[in-house]
Protein backbone atom coordinates (compact mmCIF):
# COMPACT_ATOMS: atom_id res chain seq x y z
CA UNK A 1 0.00 0.00 0.00
CA UNK A 2 2.78 2.40 0.99
CA UNK A 3 4.80 1.57 -2.13
CA UNK A 4 1.74 2.15 -4.28
CA UNK A 5 1.26 5.56 -2.66
CA UNK A 6 4.92 6.49 -3.22
CA UNK A 7 4.76 5.30 -6.84
CA UNK A 8 1.63 7.33 -7.51
CA UNK A 9 3.18 10.45 -5.95
CA UNK A 10 6.29 10.12 -8.14
CA UNK A 11 4.18 9.69 -11.27
CA UNK A 12 2.03 12.68 -10.34
CA UNK A 13 5.07 14.86 -9.63
CA UNK A 14 6.45 13.92 -13.05
CA UNK A 15 3.13 14.80 -14.66
CA UNK A 16 3.07 18.19 -12.90
CA UNK A 17 6.63 18.82 -14.07
CA UNK A 18 5.69 17.95 -17.65
CA UNK A 19 2.68 20.26 -17.50
CA UNK A 20 4.93 23.14 -16.44
CA UNK A 21 7.22 22.37 -19.38
CA UNK A 22 4.28 22.33 -21.76
CA UNK A 23 3.49 25.84 -20.54
CA UNK A 24 7.00 27.05 -21.33
CA UNK A 25 8.95 26.35 -18.14
CA UNK A 26 12.57 25.22 -18.46
CA UNK A 27 14.08 22.86 -15.88
CA UNK A 28 17.78 23.66 -15.85
CA UNK A 29 18.80 20.19 -14.68
CA UNK A 30 17.38 18.71 -17.90
CA UNK A 31 19.41 20.89 -20.25
CA UNK A 32 22.17 19.12 -22.21
CA UNK A 33 25.68 20.55 -22.24
CA UNK A 34 26.80 21.42 -25.75
CA UNK A 35 30.30 20.27 -26.59
CA UNK A 36 32.82 22.72 -28.11
CA UNK A 37 30.40 25.59 -27.43
CA UNK A 38 31.54 29.02 -28.64
CA UNK A 39 29.67 31.79 -26.88
CA UNK A 40 28.13 34.84 -28.56
CA UNK A 41 27.25 36.51 -25.28
CA UNK A 42 29.94 39.19 -25.75
CA UNK A 43 28.40 40.16 -29.09
CA UNK A 44 25.15 41.24 -27.47
CA UNK A 45 23.29 37.97 -28.06
CA UNK A 46 20.91 36.61 -25.43
CA UNK A 47 22.60 34.35 -22.90
CA UNK A 48 22.24 30.61 -23.36
CA UNK A 49 22.61 28.15 -20.50
CA UNK A 50 25.73 26.83 -22.20
CA UNK A 51 27.25 30.25 -21.42
CA UNK A 52 26.91 29.37 -17.74
CA UNK A 53 27.95 25.75 -18.10
CA UNK A 54 31.13 27.06 -19.73
CA UNK A 55 31.62 30.00 -17.32
CA UNK A 56 31.37 32.61 -20.09
CA UNK A 57 29.29 35.06 -18.05
CA UNK A 58 30.87 38.08 -16.35
CA UNK A 59 30.23 38.25 -12.60
CA UNK A 60 28.91 41.64 -11.50
CA UNK A 61 30.15 43.33 -8.31
CA UNK A 62 28.51 41.86 -5.15
CA UNK A 63 26.74 39.19 -7.21
CA UNK A 64 28.37 36.30 -5.32
CA UNK A 65 27.43 37.89 -1.98
CA UNK A 66 23.79 37.96 -3.07
CA UNK A 67 23.59 34.22 -3.63
CA UNK A 68 25.58 33.53 -0.45
CA UNK A 69 23.02 35.53 1.50
CA UNK A 70 20.20 33.56 -0.12
CA UNK A 71 21.82 30.27 0.86
CA UNK A 72 22.11 31.48 4.48
CA UNK A 73 18.35 31.94 4.46
CA UNK A 74 16.63 32.89 7.69
CA UNK A 75 13.13 32.17 6.38
CA UNK A 76 11.46 29.35 4.42
CA UNK A 77 10.98 31.67 1.40
CA UNK A 78 13.51 34.09 -0.10
CA UNK A 79 12.40 36.54 -2.77
CA UNK A 80 15.29 37.98 -4.79
CA UNK A 81 14.39 41.04 -6.87
CA UNK A 82 16.93 42.01 -9.53
CA UNK A 83 16.26 45.43 -11.02
CA UNK A 84 18.01 47.99 -13.19
CA UNK A 85 17.84 49.61 -16.59
CA UNK A 86 16.71 47.48 -19.53
CA UNK A 87 19.46 45.54 -21.32
CA UNK A 88 22.11 45.79 -18.64
CA UNK A 89 22.60 42.17 -17.62
CA UNK A 90 19.72 41.40 -15.21
CA UNK A 91 18.83 38.18 -17.01
CA UNK A 92 22.46 37.03 -16.97
CA UNK A 93 22.71 37.70 -13.23
CA UNK A 94 19.40 35.89 -12.64
CA UNK A 95 20.42 32.85 -14.68
CA UNK A 96 23.76 32.69 -12.88
CA UNK A 97 21.82 32.73 -9.58
CA UNK A 98 19.83 29.75 -10.88
CA UNK A 99 23.03 27.93 -11.82
CA UNK A 100 24.62 28.59 -8.42
CA UNK A 101 21.49 27.35 -6.65
CA UNK A 102 21.43 24.26 -8.90
CA UNK A 103 25.01 23.52 -7.83
CA UNK A 104 23.74 23.68 -4.23
CA UNK A 105 21.06 21.05 -4.83
CA UNK A 106 18.08 23.25 -5.73
CA UNK A 107 15.53 22.33 -8.38
CA UNK A 108 15.84 25.32 -10.71
CA UNK A 109 13.17 26.44 -13.18
CA UNK A 110 12.97 29.34 -15.60
CA UNK A 111 9.36 30.42 -16.07
CA UNK A 112 8.57 32.49 -19.19
CA UNK A 113 5.66 34.53 -17.82
CA UNK A 114 3.22 34.30 -14.94
CA UNK A 115 -0.43 33.71 -15.62
CA UNK A 116 -3.13 31.90 -13.70
CA UNK A 117 -2.47 28.50 -15.28
CA UNK A 118 1.27 28.80 -14.57
CA UNK A 119 0.58 29.68 -10.92
CA UNK A 120 -1.71 26.67 -10.64
CA UNK A 121 0.85 24.33 -12.22
CA UNK A 122 3.70 25.67 -10.05
CA UNK A 123 1.59 25.38 -6.88
CA UNK A 124 0.64 21.79 -7.72
CA UNK A 125 4.25 20.87 -8.47
CA UNK A 126 5.42 22.42 -5.19
CA UNK A 127 2.74 20.64 -3.18
CA UNK A 128 3.98 17.23 -4.35
CA UNK A 129 7.67 17.75 -3.62
CA UNK A 130 9.22 16.28 -0.49
CA UNK A 131 9.63 18.51 2.55
CA UNK A 132 13.42 18.31 2.15
CA UNK A 133 13.30 19.80 -1.36
CA UNK A 134 14.74 23.19 -2.29
CA UNK A 135 13.21 24.97 -5.28
CA UNK A 136 14.19 28.12 -7.19
CA UNK A 137 11.96 29.48 -9.98
CA UNK A 138 13.08 32.49 -12.07
CA UNK A 139 10.34 34.84 -13.26
CA UNK A 140 11.29 37.67 -15.62
CA UNK A 141 9.48 41.03 -16.01
CA UNK A 142 7.79 40.21 -12.72
CA UNK A 143 7.18 43.54 -10.93
CA UNK A 144 3.49 43.59 -11.82
CA UNK A 145 3.25 40.11 -10.31
CA UNK A 146 4.83 40.91 -6.91
CA UNK A 147 1.50 40.83 -5.11
CA UNK A 148 0.68 37.39 -6.52
CA UNK A 149 4.21 36.12 -5.89
CA UNK A 150 3.82 37.01 -2.20
CA UNK A 151 0.47 35.18 -2.12
CA UNK A 152 2.14 32.11 -3.69
CA UNK A 153 4.96 32.30 -1.12
CA UNK A 154 2.49 32.53 1.77
CA UNK A 155 0.57 29.52 0.47
CA UNK A 156 3.62 27.35 -0.17
CA UNK A 157 6.19 28.33 2.48
CA UNK A 158 5.63 25.18 4.56
CA UNK A 159 5.66 22.73 1.64
CA UNK A 160 9.41 22.55 0.92
CA UNK A 161 12.59 23.23 2.89
CA UNK A 162 13.50 26.44 1.03
CA UNK A 163 11.82 28.29 -1.82
CA UNK A 164 13.87 30.97 -3.61
CA UNK A 165 11.88 33.09 -6.05
CA UNK A 166 14.14 35.11 -8.37
CA UNK A 167 12.60 38.00 -10.32
CA UNK A 168 13.81 40.60 -12.79
CA UNK A 169 12.36 43.88 -14.03
CA UNK A 170 13.24 47.44 -14.94
CA UNK A 171 13.93 49.96 -12.19
CA UNK A 172 10.78 51.90 -13.03
CA UNK A 173 8.51 48.86 -12.89
CA UNK A 174 10.23 47.61 -9.74
CA UNK A 175 10.01 50.92 -7.88
CA UNK A 176 6.38 51.30 -8.86
CA UNK A 177 5.42 47.89 -7.46
CA UNK A 178 7.90 47.16 -4.68
CA UNK A 179 5.39 48.38 -2.05
CA UNK A 180 3.88 44.90 -2.40
CA UNK A 181 7.07 43.51 -0.86
CA UNK A 182 7.01 45.69 2.25
CA UNK A 183 5.90 44.38 5.65
CA UNK A 184 6.30 40.75 4.64
CA UNK A 185 5.44 38.02 7.15
CA UNK A 186 8.32 36.38 9.01
CA UNK A 187 8.29 33.31 6.76
CA UNK A 188 9.40 35.45 3.77
CA UNK A 189 12.66 37.36 3.42
CA UNK A 190 13.39 39.83 0.62
CA UNK A 191 16.78 40.44 -0.99
CA UNK A 192 16.83 43.49 -3.27
CA UNK A 193 19.69 43.81 -5.77
CA UNK A 194 20.33 46.59 -8.27
CA UNK A 195 22.16 45.49 -11.42
CA UNK A 196 24.20 48.40 -12.74
CA UNK A 197 25.71 48.72 -16.20
CA UNK A 198 28.17 51.39 -15.03
CA UNK A 199 31.85 50.53 -15.29
CA UNK A 200 33.76 50.89 -12.03
CA UNK A 201 37.44 49.96 -11.58
CA UNK A 202 36.36 46.73 -9.83
CA UNK A 203 33.92 45.85 -12.61
CA UNK A 204 36.46 46.70 -15.33
CA UNK A 205 38.93 44.31 -13.70
CA UNK A 206 36.33 41.50 -13.69
CA UNK A 207 35.52 42.12 -17.37
CA UNK A 208 39.20 42.25 -18.29
CA UNK A 209 39.88 38.97 -16.52
CA UNK A 210 36.98 37.16 -18.19
CA UNK A 211 37.73 38.46 -21.71
CA UNK A 212 41.39 37.63 -21.25
CA UNK A 213 40.71 34.06 -20.04
CA UNK A 214 38.24 33.48 -22.89
CA UNK A 215 40.59 35.13 -25.44
CA UNK A 216 37.93 37.70 -26.38
CA UNK A 217 39.78 40.98 -25.75
CA UNK A 218 39.88 41.37 -29.53
CA UNK A 219 39.92 45.12 -30.31
CA UNK A 220 41.33 45.95 -26.86
CA UNK A 221 44.52 44.18 -27.91
CA UNK A 222 45.27 47.30 -29.97
CA UNK A 223 46.14 48.94 -26.65
CA UNK A 224 49.06 46.53 -26.22
CA UNK A 225 52.58 47.06 -27.47
CA UNK A 226 53.56 44.67 -30.30
CA UNK A 227 54.62 41.18 -29.25
CA UNK A 228 53.50 41.67 -25.63
CA UNK A 229 50.80 39.97 -23.56
CA UNK A 230 47.73 41.91 -22.37
CA UNK A 231 48.41 40.94 -18.75
CA UNK A 232 51.68 42.89 -18.71
CA UNK A 233 51.18 45.73 -16.27
CA UNK A 234 51.31 48.66 -18.72
CA UNK A 235 49.08 46.89 -21.23
CA UNK A 236 46.56 45.95 -18.57
CA UNK A 237 46.31 49.53 -17.29
CA UNK A 238 45.82 50.86 -20.82
CA UNK A 239 43.01 48.40 -21.46
CA UNK A 240 41.34 49.09 -18.10
CA UNK A 241 41.54 52.81 -18.78
CA UNK A 242 39.79 52.33 -22.15
CA UNK A 243 37.09 50.22 -20.51
CA UNK A 244 36.43 52.93 -17.93
CA UNK A 245 36.02 55.47 -20.72
CA UNK A 246 33.25 53.31 -22.22
CA UNK A 247 31.21 53.85 -19.01
CA UNK A 248 28.72 51.05 -19.86
CA UNK A 249 29.33 47.28 -19.95
CA UNK A 250 27.44 47.07 -23.26
CA UNK A 251 29.82 49.56 -24.85
CA UNK A 252 32.81 47.63 -23.50
CA UNK A 253 31.59 44.38 -25.04
CA UNK A 254 30.62 45.97 -28.36
CA UNK A 255 33.98 47.68 -28.66
CA UNK A 256 35.71 44.40 -27.93
CA UNK A 257 33.66 42.52 -30.54
CA UNK A 258 32.95 45.16 -33.18
CA UNK A 259 35.50 47.93 -32.62
CA UNK A 260 32.65 50.44 -32.09
CA UNK A 261 30.40 51.51 -29.25
CA UNK A 262 26.78 50.38 -29.36
CA UNK A 263 25.17 53.52 -30.84
CA UNK A 264 27.73 53.87 -33.59
CA UNK A 265 27.51 50.18 -34.46
CA UNK A 266 23.70 50.14 -34.72
CA UNK A 267 23.47 53.48 -36.51
CA UNK A 268 25.45 51.78 -39.28
CA UNK A 269 23.49 48.54 -38.87
CA UNK A 270 20.14 50.24 -39.42
CA UNK A 271 21.32 51.80 -42.67
CA UNK A 272 21.67 48.24 -44.00
CA UNK A 273 18.40 46.89 -42.55
CA UNK A 274 15.79 49.52 -43.26
CA UNK A 275 12.32 48.42 -44.37
CA UNK A 276 9.70 50.90 -45.54
CA UNK A 277 6.97 48.46 -44.58
CA UNK A 278 8.21 46.98 -41.28
CA UNK A 279 10.09 49.92 -39.70
CA UNK A 280 6.90 51.17 -38.01
CA UNK A 281 6.57 47.88 -36.13
CA UNK A 282 10.12 48.18 -34.87
CA UNK A 283 9.54 51.77 -33.72
CA UNK A 284 6.35 50.70 -31.94
CA UNK A 285 8.20 47.94 -30.06
CA UNK A 286 10.78 50.52 -29.01
CA UNK A 287 8.07 52.87 -27.75
CA UNK A 288 6.26 50.10 -25.88
CA UNK A 289 9.52 49.16 -24.22
CA UNK A 290 9.69 52.62 -22.66
CA UNK A 291 6.31 51.91 -21.08
CA UNK A 292 7.61 48.68 -19.58
CA UNK A 293 5.98 46.42 -22.19
CA UNK A 294 9.03 44.35 -23.05
CA UNK A 295 7.23 41.50 -24.83
CA UNK A 296 4.17 41.50 -27.08
CA UNK A 297 2.05 38.45 -28.01
CA UNK A 298 3.07 37.54 -31.54
CA UNK A 299 -0.53 37.14 -32.71
CA UNK A 300 -1.28 40.73 -31.60
CA UNK A 301 1.75 42.35 -33.26
CA UNK A 302 0.32 42.74 -36.83
CA UNK A 303 -2.70 44.69 -35.50
CA UNK A 304 -0.50 47.34 -33.84
CA UNK A 305 -0.14 49.10 -37.20
CA UNK A 306 -3.72 48.66 -38.48
CA UNK A 307 -3.18 49.84 -42.08
CA UNK A 308 -0.41 47.27 -42.57
CA UNK A 309 -1.91 44.36 -40.63
CA UNK A 310 -3.32 42.51 -43.64
CA UNK A 311 0.07 42.29 -45.36
CA UNK A 312 2.17 41.61 -42.26
CA UNK A 313 4.27 38.44 -42.48
CA UNK A 314 6.06 37.34 -39.34
CA UNK A 315 8.91 35.59 -41.18
CA UNK A 316 9.58 38.67 -43.31
CA UNK A 317 9.56 40.92 -40.25
CA UNK A 318 12.10 38.76 -38.43
CA UNK A 319 14.30 38.51 -41.53
CA UNK A 320 14.42 42.32 -41.83
CA UNK A 321 15.92 42.74 -38.37
CA UNK A 322 18.10 39.75 -37.52
CA UNK A 323 19.95 39.94 -34.21
CA UNK A 324 17.59 42.44 -32.53
CA UNK A 325 14.32 40.51 -32.38
CA UNK A 326 13.60 37.40 -30.35
CA UNK A 327 10.53 35.18 -30.59
CA UNK A 328 10.00 32.86 -27.66
CA UNK A 329 6.93 31.04 -26.35
CA UNK A 330 4.64 33.01 -28.66
CA UNK A 331 6.01 36.45 -27.74
CA UNK A 332 8.19 38.89 -29.66
CA UNK A 333 10.80 40.99 -27.90
CA UNK A 334 12.99 43.87 -29.08
CA UNK A 335 16.45 43.04 -27.79
CA UNK A 336 18.85 45.66 -26.43
CA UNK A 337 15.84 47.90 -25.79
CA UNK A 338 17.56 50.38 -23.45
CA UNK A 339 20.01 51.48 -26.11
CA UNK A 340 17.83 50.72 -29.12
CA UNK A 341 15.45 53.41 -27.90
CA UNK A 342 18.22 55.94 -28.44
CA UNK A 343 18.89 54.71 -31.96
CA UNK A 344 15.26 54.33 -33.07
CA UNK A 345 13.28 57.49 -33.81
CA UNK A 346 9.52 57.22 -34.21
CA UNK A 347 8.47 58.89 -37.45
CA UNK A 348 5.05 59.86 -36.13
CA UNK A 349 3.54 59.74 -32.65
CA UNK A 350 0.24 58.86 -34.35
CA UNK A 351 1.71 55.43 -35.07
CA UNK A 352 2.34 54.77 -31.38
CA UNK A 353 -1.04 56.19 -30.36
CA UNK A 354 -2.80 53.77 -32.70
CA UNK A 355 -0.66 50.90 -31.43
CA UNK A 356 -1.55 51.68 -27.81
CA UNK A 357 -5.20 51.95 -28.77
CA UNK A 358 -5.02 48.51 -30.41
CA UNK A 359 -3.29 47.01 -27.38
CA UNK A 360 -5.94 48.37 -25.02
CA UNK A 361 -8.70 47.05 -27.30
CA UNK A 362 -7.01 43.64 -27.34
CA UNK A 363 -6.96 43.44 -23.54
CA UNK A 364 -10.52 44.64 -22.85
CA UNK A 365 -12.69 41.73 -21.77
CA UNK A 366 -9.74 39.39 -21.17
CA UNK A 367 -9.30 40.17 -17.48
CA UNK A 368 -10.98 41.15 -14.28
CA UNK A 369 -9.34 43.80 -12.11
CA UNK A 370 -6.52 42.46 -9.97
CA UNK A 371 -6.11 39.11 -11.72
CA UNK A 372 -2.84 37.51 -12.77
CA UNK A 373 -3.34 37.69 -16.52
CA UNK A 374 -0.95 39.01 -19.11
CA UNK A 375 -3.83 41.08 -20.52
CA UNK A 376 -4.32 43.00 -17.25
CA UNK A 377 -0.60 43.75 -17.05
CA UNK A 378 -0.46 45.05 -20.64
CA UNK A 379 -3.60 47.14 -20.05
CA UNK A 380 -2.05 48.83 -17.01
CA UNK A 381 1.27 49.53 -18.71
CA UNK A 382 -0.27 50.84 -21.95
CA UNK A 383 -2.12 53.55 -20.02
CA UNK A 384 0.77 54.78 -17.87
CA UNK A 385 0.29 58.49 -18.47
CA UNK A 386 3.23 59.63 -16.34
CA UNK A 387 5.65 57.56 -18.33
CA UNK A 388 4.08 58.57 -21.66
CA UNK A 389 4.63 62.19 -20.64
CA UNK A 390 8.10 61.52 -19.25
CA UNK A 391 9.32 60.18 -22.59
CA UNK A 392 7.20 62.66 -24.62
CA UNK A 393 5.72 59.73 -26.53
CA UNK A 394 2.34 61.39 -27.16
CA UNK A 395 0.96 64.90 -27.10
CA UNK A 396 -1.65 65.88 -24.46
CA UNK A 397 -4.38 65.66 -27.11
CA UNK A 398 -3.23 62.19 -28.15
CA UNK A 399 -3.23 61.03 -24.52
CA UNK A 400 -6.77 62.30 -24.12
CA UNK A 401 -7.83 60.50 -27.30
CA UNK A 402 -6.34 57.30 -25.94
CA UNK A 403 -8.82 57.34 -23.07
CA UNK A 404 -11.93 58.44 -24.93
CA UNK A 405 -11.59 56.54 -28.23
Amino acid sequence: MFLTFVSEEIVQTTNDRNLLKERGAVFVDELPVQENYMSEIYSGKSAQYDDFFGEWDIIYPNQKTLIQNALKHHAPVTIITLFGKPYNGKTVVAQRCLMDLKENGYITIEIPHMEHNIYESLSLYLSRLSEESNLAPLIENAAYQYEHIVILANEQFSVVNHLVIITTDSSQNHMGRSHNLLNLPEQIEWLDFKVSERITPEFAAKIFYKLCVKKRLNNYLKCCRPMTHPTETNNMYRILDEMLKAEDIINVLYFSSEGKFFREYYADWFKRHRSAFYDDYLYVLGGLGKLGISVVPLHVLPQLVPLKAANFRTDNFLECYPDILEVKNGYVKLLRSRLMGEVLTLHSSDTLQKALHQLVRYTIGLFSEGDKSEAYEIFQKALRVKRIRHYSLLSPDQIEQLFIS
